[in-house]
């Protein structure tokens, strides 16, 4: 994967991922990922993004992943255009590599994830992160 285009994504699936045939014969399932950006003293901003997956991916997602579970992926974004003239429309999609699916999480269990990603990162203004900005437990 190269390293200039390269996703990371924490979320929550909104539905039970379809199991589809390309032209080809190959596997394709597409995702719906909701994410929720926390900011402190603001609202929580809510996103949607469209995941796909192919091959064995494709059904391994089918068979785990189902709405409210957690989700985290690793991919890349790929763009496609749609219509012709003034109708013309382009779409972002999420191009799964990786992923791992687990049960929904409480907060502090999301907390402890977030955590570990910030220490293998060695990400200093963890601050910045609405969900740990008035964490005690990382000040230096």
């Amino acid at each position: 994967m190269s390293l200039n285009n390269d996703v990371r994504l924490m979320g929550f699936c909104a539905e039970k991922p379809v199991l589809k045939k390309t032209q080809h014969g190959t596997s394709m399932a597409t995702l719906v990922v909701y994410t929720q950006e926390l900011m402190k003293n603001k609202d929580p901003i809510n996103q949607a993004h469209r995941c796909i997956f192919f091959g064995g991916k494709a059904e391994m997602i089918v068979k785990f992943a189902s709405t409210g579970r957690h989700i985290h992926l690793r991919g890349s974004l790929r763009s496609q255009a749609k219509g012709e003239g003034q109708d013309r429309r382009y779409y972002t999609s999420i191009l799964v590599e990786e992923f791992k699916v687990s049960p929904r999480q409480s907060v502090e269990a999301l907390k402890d994830t977030l955590r570990e990603i910030i220490d293998e990162n060695n990400i200093t203004e963890y601050n910045q992160i609405g969900i740990l900005a008035d964490d005690d437990t990382r000040k230096e």
